[in-house]
């Protein structure tokens, strides 16, 4: 199946390859338009609908489209790169250990990771019942942060005003950058296109730890609630979304998915059982990025 609209350049790897890359950018900034400050309640539940709405975009066309592998390994190394890039960085690069604040908040994302890997082995594919499920669990955990931490946000009129017109704008850009992912899924394979879309659209998650740091209850939970989203929102939407269609999201090796997921949980959990980041969690997380793109690209 084509894509809605024809894309210039859409047959020349190394023109798709620099597009995409200038189409992350682009989006790296429109988000930063967008951007809307709360508490550690807001940064988990409402922060990333926000911020991996390209992954949730990616995800639901590329499945629609016949590109299920693409669409489910965007949102896994979405997770992943969360996970084991950006905290693994901000351990890394940290003089003294960062204390880590919205432990409670961690156990039920490595679930909520752990409950999407369970639905893929299962049987192999992702269904309107699934998407419902792990949308239920993303309900759950919502009601359980809101009720820990509140929620609060700081937004003037401007600032909604804002915040709409970089969500249109976001739309806009992220699906002429899906179209370019599925013209490198048709010139390379469907795994790579997953893997270079997740990493794309997580830049900016990178970028912004670097640049502002990750000291804040706040910061961390944004990240946190990112991972969170990438399984039990992006692709239970585009489970939903295919579902109505009468298409199953069908992986082709959900039991390396499957792994892959649980090894990042264990990182994940196994950075932040101690409280904070420091350089051994950030050899860690980098550590099980790097296997874990390795083992994906081999099997």
């Amino acid at each position: 199946m084509g894509f809605i609209i024809p894309l210039p350049l859409a047959d020349n790897l190394a023109a798709v390859s620099s597009i995409l890359v200038m189409l992350s950018i682009l989006m790296y900034y429109i988000n930063k338009l967008g951007q809307v400050e709360g508490n550690t309640g807001y940064a988990y539940v409402v922060y990333p609908w926000v911020n991996t709405f390209p992954e949730t975009l990616v995800s639901t066309i590329t499945a629609i489209f016949g590109y299920p592998v693409t669409s489910i390994w965007n949102s896994v190394f979405s997770a992943t790169f969360d996970a084991a890039a950006v905290y693994g960085v901000v351990g890394l690069r940290s003089e003294k250990p960062i204390v880590f604040r919205p432990t409670a908040l961690v156990y039920p994302t490595i679930i909520g990771g752990l409950f999407f890997a369970a639905l893929l082995a299962s049987d192999g594919k992702l269904n309107l019942f699934d998407g419902a499920l792990l949308y239920i669990y993303l309900v759950a955990v919502t009601a359980i942060a809101i009720g820990m931490y509140g929620f609060r946000v700081k937004a003037s009129k401007q600032d909604l005003a804002k915040h709409i017109l970089a969500l249109v704008l976001l739309g806009f850009v992220t699906f002429i950058f899906t179209g370019y992912i599925m013209a490198l899924a048709d010139l390379v394979n469907q795994k790579v296109a997953g893997i270079v879309s997740a990493v794309l659209t997580s830049v900016p998650d990178l970028v912004t730890s670097i640049v502002y740091g990750m000291e804040s209850e706040v910061s961390q939970a944004e990240i946190l609630g990112c991972i969170m989203h990438d399984f039990a929102e992006n692709m239970a939407s585009a489970s939903i979304v295919a579902g109505l269609m009468g298409i199953e999201i069908v992986d082709a090796n959900p039991v390396l998915t499957a792994v892959v997921v649980a090894l990042t949980m264990v990182a994940l959990a196994a950075a932040t059982s101690d409280g904070d980041l420091d350089k051994s969690d950030g050899v860690l997380l980098i550590g099980t990025f790097i296997v874990l793109t390795a083992l994906a690209l081999w099997l």
